[in-house]
C-alpha cells in the first residue's frame, strides 16, 4: 500500500491514526517506518470511555531509505 501511495499516487506524507491500547498496530506501524507525531486524546468513544489515538506518518523520503529505494 505504502509503495501506491508514494509511487502511484505521488504523495509526499502519508499519516493514521492507531488506538493507543492497540500496542500490535503501533509497532507494526513503526516496523514499516512511521513515526509517532503525537498523542491525541480523547480521540474515539469506545468501551464506555473516551481513548487516545496516536497520530503516526511516514515522508516518502523515509520510505525510501527503509525499503531502499531510489529517491
Amino acid at each position: 500500500m505504502l509503495k501506491y501511495v508514494f509511487e502511484e499516487i505521488g504523495l509526499y506524507r502519508f499519516y493514521g491514526y492507531w488506538l493507543e491500547s492497540n500496542s500490535p498496530s503501533v509497532r507494526m506501524a513503526e516496523k514499516l517506518g512511521f513515526i509517532s507525531e503525537g498523542v491525541i486524546r480523547g480521540f474515539v468513544f469506545k468501551g464506555n470511555k473516551f481513548r487516545n489515538a496516536i497520530l503516526m506518518s511516514i515522508l516518502k523520503e523515509e520510505f525510501d531509505l527503509k525499503h531502499n529505494r531510489k529517491q
